[in-house]
């Protein structure tokens, strides 16, 4: 991880005023170096390195901070959203204006870049460094020629390169930098970083088989059983010791029907001497489980759901069988999607995942199968999945009426936001855990690993899914809120790495700036709505003063019906 993420903070000084005024005490000016140029005899992978050399000797002056450009940058989208940058500007800048026009609308006090080209056995880096709001005065550049001497290969020219770069770097920050003040990084000590040397640092604590048992538990609460049976497996590892575990994991395979994983981890567990009621109980359940029946302990969940009718058709008679065929599997297909639904409502969703692929097995023509399909993955955190199901979707499905594909942009977006809000409270949760040292360091730097992944999971998703005209604002918060929330997660895993606390503020800085995006999409939202209610409310108000109108009959809300022309409802 690049230890100098700390100059992003300068990017998010365009996004409030607050933060604009603690970056500018606390930091060094900012260079957003953009990408070398290829000259005569140089490849694309030489200036990619020229790039990042002319980064890392910047860097090293002390005197800025360093930021290489990136055109997808939660900033540049920002700056393009506010209208202070213009697409084409980021796509394509050519000149050394143009690119200072950037750094200026960016907030960056410098820019600078480098020419890199190869002469007679010569390499030649000619840089240059420019203040982004400054005059021609306040324009440098130098030119570092090396010899590549008797040496052959890659290898020989980037060494050529680097001593090019560094000569030419030196001669600009003596020009550029004159009275400017080096200050270093805080320095490293065995007290506050754990950089110090392998022989130095004790061997990180593992997860605990209590951390793996916690984590399953709250798998199987939201139903996600496969993902509760491998975590049990982790805490039983961990813990081979422990028959209770053995006896959780049973009672997760057997939800399952991996009724013989769980009778042998019954017997391991009484082996071990487990206590005889937890043992009884369990080997009831799975027994109850294997029969078909309802275990005691779920009777209450089952019961509160509604039950699904079943319709007895007669058997076909007289007609072609592969019409009859078609037939039976359409209604099969509704059947597993009518099952999809029960499962679903009974919280069992990775069951009602399974009922809808088979119901997209039986009829690929049915879209309603996808878009459960997808929602069901979201619900269970699985965005690639999720993905993957609405890919599909748009190919049965590529032109939706208007109406039809802003309500499923609702729906999902109801759902993504629910998952985006969990994944806050996580990155929350597993913070003041590891400050009261619950976890330990090792998987407080896991879960914020798990957290990027899953933050670029979902942005990939946003990605896919087709957006209404008048929701492209909301798709758009919501990327910049995933971006940010990667740079915190990012960020995190630096400090943990490094104990930089530099990275640790930078951390805090992104995830809040992503719970502010999140915000501003609950407050366009809530104004959309207002806007809708208004003739509404005013066409209610009309009905009721008028001398004919009637008091409608009270109705209870109709339970969902899905059709079976699956072109006839939004299902």
């Amino acid at each position: 991880m690049n230890r100098t993420i700390c100059t992003i903070l300068a990017m998010l000084s365009i996004m409030t005023p607050a933060l604009s005024l603690s970056v500018a005490a606390a930091s060094r000016p900012v260079v957003v170096v953009f990408a070398s140029v290829p000259g005569e005899g140089v490849d694309k992978a030489l200036a990619d390195s020229a790039t990042k050399a002319l980064s890392n000797y910047l860097r090293d002056t002390h005197q800025v901070d360093v930021l290489l450009f990136d055109r997808e940058s939660p900033t540049v989208l920002r700056a393009i959203m506010d209208k202070s940058l213009t697409a084409d500007q980021v796509a394509s800048y050519a000149s050394r204006q143009e690119r200072m026009l950037v750094a200026k609308a960016l907030s960056y006090e410098y820019a600078a870049s480098s020419e890199v080209a190869i002469k007679n056995g010569i390499v030649e880096v000619e840089v240059w460094l420019a203040k982004s709001n400054g005059a021609k005065k306040e324009q440098w550049k130098a030119l570092g020629q090396s010899s590549v001497g008797g040496g052959t290969g890659d290898l020989s020219y980037d060494n050529a390169m680097q001593r090019a770069t560094s000569a030419a770097v030196v001669s600009v920050s003596r020009q550029a930098f004159l009275g400017q003040p080096a200050i270093d990084d805080k320095p490293a000590t065995p007290e506050d970083t754990t950089a110090i040397g392998a022989e130095l640092i004790p061997p990180p604590a593992p997860p605990t088989a209590g951390d793996y048992a916690g984590q399953a538990q709250d798998s199987l609460k939201s139903g996600n059983i496969a993902l509760a049976i491998q975590q049990y497996q982790q805490a039983v590892n961990a813990d081979p010791t422990n028959p209770s575990l053995r006896i959780k994991l049973a009672e997760a395979y057997a939800h399952r029907a991996m009724y013989n994983e769980a009778a042998s981890e019954l017997d391991k567990a009484a082996q071990m001497d487990a206590d005889q009621d937890q043992l009884a109980a369990a080997r009831s359940q799975i027994a109850d489980l294997r029969a078909g029946m309802t275990p005691a302990s779920s009777a209450k969940v089952v019961d509160s759901q509604p039950k699904s009718s079943v319709v007895k058709t007669p058997p076909p008679s007289g007609s072609t069988r592969a019409a009859d065929a078609s037939k039976d599997d359409s209604k099969s297909a509704l059947a597993k999607l009518r099952a999809g639904d029960d499962l679903w409502r009974s919280a069992k969703v990775d069951e009602a995942a399974e009922a809808y692929k088979e119901a997209i097995k039986l009829n690929p023509a049915d879209w309603r199968a996808y878009e459960r399909l997808a929602l069901v993955n979201m619900s269970m955190s699985l965005y690639s999945e999720a993905r993957k199901a609405v890919e599909q979707l748009q190919t049965i499905q590529p032109k939706p009426p208007a109406k039809a594909m802003s309500a499923r942009y609702d729906l999902f977006i109801k759902v993504f936001k629910q998952s985006f809000a969990g994944l806050l409270k996580q990155y929350e949760r597993d913070a003041d855990d590891y400050r009261t040292m619950r976890i330990s360091r090792e998987s407080y730097y896991t879960g914020a690993k798990g957290i990027g992944y899953r933050v670029e999971m979902m942005a990939r998703f946003l990605d896919e899914l087709s957006v209404p005209e008048d929701k492209k604002s909301v798709n758009l918060h919501l990327s910049l809120a995933c971006g940010l929330a990667s740079q915190a997660a990012s960020s995190l895993q630096d400090y943990l790495e490094s104990n930089n606390e530099t990275s640790k503020s930078n951390a805090d800085t992104f995830i809040s700036q992503a719970k502010k995006e999140l915000d501003t999409v609950r407050k366009m939202e809530t104004a959309a709505e207002q806007v809708q209610r208004k003739p509404q409310n005013a066409q209610t108000q009309a009905e009721e003063e008028s001398p004919t109108n009637q008091q409608p009959a009270t109705q209870e809300p109709a339970e969902e019906r899905i059709d079976e022309n699956p072109n006839g409802s939004e299902g």
